[in-house]
């Protein structure tokens, strides 16, 4: 049967990568030694860190730790970090996440309150959530400017410091994309440890895909690691499609953590052809 997979996730240098001076070994880029080292098939996914990817300006008491890779900032009571010259793409399909990230856990978001600036309002910030970003969709406000400033603070009061280092926002431009999941008995946690699965894939000839790929799917909700790709041609040589092997991680497995679009926390604005997907959501 065809079933809808959000994305295809590619490891590779992204664009912001010739932006970024300082290689380090980051978890949330799996273990790559690259910032922002993977992409979201037909999207777009903007990281916010101690490198020099945006202009970088801190207010009040913040500390980092330069010593730790990647770096670890340390927000204090009344302090402040802004990012400036975010670029947001003016429309999107959906917004996948808005996180903040302390090396591969996500921060509650009770922890900390973030906010952004407009070009045309330097003075006001505004909240910075899933309610704003589904009305800055496709916006006017985005459409006269796109490059924002972007800001985070502790909401931890005084006798608590909020610790983080990444600020991660996953916009999908595009509708989920359909291949060919075959049915399968995938077991339950209990029995997750000794469980072992590997399976082939029929995908559309216009995605992007190569090895080490990373698959999401909406069917059973596991990430799927592309391990062999053949690509069918006709007898003309135009391509029809792709075969891939992929094997499905375990959920104590890093990628399946970070990758897994489909675990809650959910845009609760998410189209339906999104939430269908997610029984959860």
């Amino acid at each position: 049967p065809m079933e809808k997979i959000l994305a295809a996730i590619a490891i590779g240098n992204s664009t912001d990568f010739a932006f970024t001076p300082n290689f380090v070994a980051c978890p949330i880029c799996l273990g790559s030694g690259y910032v922002d080292s993977w992409r979201l098939y037909n999207g777009e996914r903007i990281l916010l860190d101690a490198s020099e990817a945006h202009t970088i300006d801190t207010f009040g008491v913040v500390d980092i730790d330069s010593d730790e890779q990647p770096p670890i900032y340390t927000v204090h009571e009344r302090a402040s970090i802004q990012w400036g010259n975010v670029k947001l793409p003016t429309s999107w399909r959906h917004l996948v996440r808005l996180a903040v990230l302390d090396k591969g856990k996500i921060v509650s978001p009770s922890s900390y309150n973030l906010y952004f600036i407009h070009p045309s309002q330097p003075s006001v910030k505004n909240p910075f959530n899933y309610d704003t970003l589904n009305n800055l969709n496709n916006s006017l406000l985005l459409q006269q400017s796109n490059k924002l400033t972007l800001v985070i603070e502790s909401n931890l009061g005084k006798d608590f410091q909020l610790k983080f280092t990444h600020v991660e926002i996953l916009f999908s431009m595009g509708m989920p994309i359909r291949i060919q999941v075959p049915d399968m008995e995938v077991p339950n946690e209990d029995e997750y440890v000794d469980w072992n699965l590997t399976v082939t894939m029929e995908l559309p000839p216009d995605i992007e895909m190569k090895e080490n790929s990373y698959i999401v799917d909406g069917k059973y909700k596991r990430v799927w690691k592309v391990s062999s790709i053949n690509r069918k041609l006709t007898a003309r040589g135009k391509p029809y499609g792709y075969s891939v092997s992929a094997r499905a991680l375990h959920s104590f497995e890093r990628q399946f953590a970070l990758l897994n679009v489909f675990r809650k926390p959910r845009n609760p604005y998410a189209n339906k052809e999104l939430r269908s997907m997610d029984d959860e959501g």
